[in-house]
């Protein structure tokens, strides 16, 4: 067991081959050690233990951590006629700049993409889609993932069309 050394922590931003030095802590009795460190986005951990008591140095495997950007949605209104048209707004947070953004319905244990637009430079959205198929359903949005965020889903709202 790795005790009484000190534990070099690196990371680096998902995509970039290059890591950096962001700490050094002490290694306790027991092997554990702690370390604070919030990502901006999706990021990449690697710990260096330096050896300690009668203990070899030796680094660890790489750990990633996927952020996924936090996506509001608002329809309005939520009960329309037959080809009537919903309005459907919100924001992904961070604010993230032309990205495509995705209304989907949920139909047959189904996703199913109903439109398809992009952010505007502060992050938020307007998709209005023209609801034809009558009866009770649930849309979201989807903020496909890339190199900085994982993937986005905003919670559910339900619609009825008559």
């Amino acid at each position: 067991m790795a005790t009484n050394g000190t534990a070099t922590v690196f990371g680096r931003a998902k995509g970039v081959t290059t890591w950096t030095r962001l700490g050094t802590v002490a290694v306790g009795s027991t092997g554990r050690f702690s370390y604070v460190h919030v990502p901006p986005k999706n990021f990449e951990y690697q710990v260096e233990y330096t050896g300690g008591t009668a203990v070899q140095g030796s680094r660890s495997a790489v750990i990633t951590v996927l952020l996924a950007p936090t996506v509001t949605v608002v329809a309005s209104p939520t009960t329309v006629n037959r080809g009537g048209t919903v309005r459907f707004s919100g924001q992904t947070y961070p604010a993230r700049v032309s990205t495509q953004v995705i209304l989907q319905f949920f139909y047959n244990n189904v996703w199913n993409n109903v439109l398809v637009g992009a952010t505007a430079s502060n992050g938020s959205y307007v998709l209005n889609a023209r609801l034809f198929r009558p009866g009770t359903y649930y849309y979201r949005i989807v903020v496909p993932g890339n190199t900085q965020y994982t993937t986005g889903i905003s919670a559910l709202v339900r619609i009825t069309t008559l």
